[in-house]
Protein backbone atom coordinates (compact mmCIF):
# COMPACT_ATOMS: atom_id res chain seq x y z
CA UNK A 1 0.00 0.00 0.00
CA UNK A 2 1.14 3.34 -0.64
CA UNK A 3 -0.46 6.40 0.71
CA UNK A 4 -0.16 9.27 -1.64
CA UNK A 5 -2.03 11.97 -0.68
CA UNK A 6 -4.64 14.36 -2.23
CA UNK A 7 -4.11 13.57 -6.09
CA UNK A 8 -5.65 15.34 -8.93
CA UNK A 9 -4.67 12.62 -11.39
CA UNK A 10 -6.92 9.78 -9.95
CA UNK A 11 -7.82 8.20 -13.25
CA UNK A 12 -3.98 8.53 -14.83
CA UNK A 13 -3.41 6.51 -11.79
CA UNK A 14 -6.43 3.91 -12.37
CA UNK A 15 -5.02 3.40 -15.60
CA UNK A 16 -2.37 1.21 -14.08
CA UNK A 17 -4.42 -1.04 -12.45
CA UNK A 18 -5.24 -4.38 -13.55
CA UNK A 19 -8.63 -4.39 -11.52
CA UNK A 20 -9.81 -2.29 -8.44
CA UNK A 21 -11.01 -4.42 -5.56
CA UNK A 22 -12.45 -2.56 -2.30
CA UNK A 23 -13.70 -4.96 0.18
CA UNK A 24 -15.89 -2.95 2.75
CA UNK A 25 -17.93 -4.11 6.02
CA UNK A 26 -19.64 -0.25 5.94
CA UNK A 27 -20.19 1.73 2.73
CA UNK A 28 -21.99 5.15 1.71
CA UNK A 29 -22.80 5.50 -1.74
CA UNK A 30 -19.03 4.79 -2.77
CA UNK A 31 -18.39 7.23 -5.64
CA UNK A 32 -14.64 5.20 -6.01
CA UNK A 33 -16.56 2.54 -8.02
CA UNK A 34 -18.24 4.22 -10.39
CA UNK A 35 -14.69 6.07 -10.87
CA UNK A 36 -13.18 2.50 -11.41
CA UNK A 37 -15.59 1.86 -13.88
CA UNK A 38 -15.27 5.03 -15.69
CA UNK A 39 -11.44 3.99 -16.01
CA UNK A 40 -12.54 0.81 -17.80
CA UNK A 41 -11.76 -1.32 -14.37
CA UNK A 42 -13.30 -4.89 -13.87
CA UNK A 43 -14.52 -3.22 -10.42
CA UNK A 44 -15.46 -5.86 -7.28
CA UNK A 45 -16.82 -4.89 -3.98
CA UNK A 46 -18.89 -5.92 -1.02
CA UNK A 47 -22.30 -7.30 -2.07
CA UNK A 48 -25.49 -6.16 0.28
CA UNK A 49 -22.74 -3.66 2.02
CA UNK A 50 -21.75 -1.69 -1.76
CA UNK A 51 -24.92 0.45 -2.81
CA UNK A 52 -26.87 -1.36 -6.09
CA UNK A 53 -26.23 1.98 -7.26
CA UNK A 54 -23.06 1.96 -8.48
CA UNK A 55 -23.81 -1.04 -10.68
CA UNK A 56 -24.24 1.12 -13.86
CA UNK A 57 -21.92 -1.09 -16.39
CA UNK A 58 -21.10 -4.62 -16.86
CA UNK A 59 -18.02 -4.16 -14.84
CA UNK A 60 -19.10 -3.76 -11.62
CA UNK A 61 -18.80 -6.99 -9.35
CA UNK A 62 -20.27 -7.84 -5.91
CA UNK A 63 -18.82 -10.81 -3.95
CA UNK A 64 -20.40 -12.23 -1.28
CA UNK A 65 -18.84 -10.84 2.26
CA UNK A 66 -18.97 -14.40 3.73
CA UNK A 67 -16.79 -16.09 0.59
CA UNK A 68 -13.46 -16.78 1.74
CA UNK A 69 -10.26 -14.29 0.87
CA UNK A 70 -9.26 -17.89 -1.46
CA UNK A 71 -12.94 -17.26 -3.32
CA UNK A 72 -12.84 -13.45 -3.43
CA UNK A 73 -9.01 -14.03 -5.22
CA UNK A 74 -10.31 -16.89 -7.52
CA UNK A 75 -13.73 -14.34 -8.88
CA UNK A 76 -10.95 -11.43 -9.42
CA UNK A 77 -8.87 -13.54 -11.34
CA UNK A 78 -11.32 -15.32 -13.11
CA UNK A 79 -12.98 -12.22 -13.86
CA UNK A 80 -10.01 -9.65 -14.56
CA UNK A 81 -7.69 -11.49 -16.35
CA UNK A 82 -9.21 -11.96 -19.51
CA UNK A 83 -11.56 -8.76 -20.48
CA UNK A 84 -11.09 -6.00 -22.98
CA UNK A 85 -11.21 -2.62 -21.53
CA UNK A 86 -13.88 -0.42 -23.42
CA UNK A 87 -15.26 2.87 -23.35
CA UNK A 88 -18.49 2.48 -21.47
CA UNK A 89 -18.52 6.50 -20.52
CA UNK A 90 -22.36 6.35 -22.26
CA UNK A 91 -23.47 3.81 -19.87
CA UNK A 92 -22.19 5.60 -16.71
CA UNK A 93 -23.93 9.28 -18.22
CA UNK A 94 -27.23 7.40 -18.86
CA UNK A 95 -26.80 5.92 -15.08
CA UNK A 96 -27.10 9.69 -14.18
CA UNK A 97 -23.36 10.07 -13.06
CA UNK A 98 -22.20 13.02 -15.81
CA UNK A 99 -21.50 16.16 -13.83
CA UNK A 100 -22.59 18.85 -16.11
CA UNK A 101 -25.83 16.98 -17.29
CA UNK A 102 -26.53 16.28 -13.34
CA UNK A 103 -25.94 19.71 -12.76
CA UNK A 104 -27.79 21.84 -15.46
CA UNK A 105 -31.09 19.10 -13.81
CA UNK A 106 -30.57 20.89 -10.57
CA UNK A 107 -30.29 24.07 -12.38
CA UNK A 108 -33.76 23.82 -13.82
CA UNK A 109 -35.30 22.48 -10.87
CA UNK A 110 -34.22 25.39 -8.41
CA UNK A 111 -34.96 27.99 -11.48
CA UNK A 112 -38.31 26.26 -11.89
CA UNK A 113 -38.58 26.43 -7.77
CA UNK A 114 -38.01 30.02 -7.84
CA UNK A 115 -40.14 30.99 -10.34
CA UNK A 116 -42.92 29.89 -8.72
CA UNK A 117 -42.77 32.26 -6.30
Amino acid sequence: IIYTGLRQDVPDVMQAFDAFVLPSRYEGFGIVYIEAQTAGLMTFGTAKVVPQEVNCTKLMNFIDSKKTDKEWAEIILNKSLNYTREDLSTEIRNSGFEIAVEAKKLQRFYIEKASKY
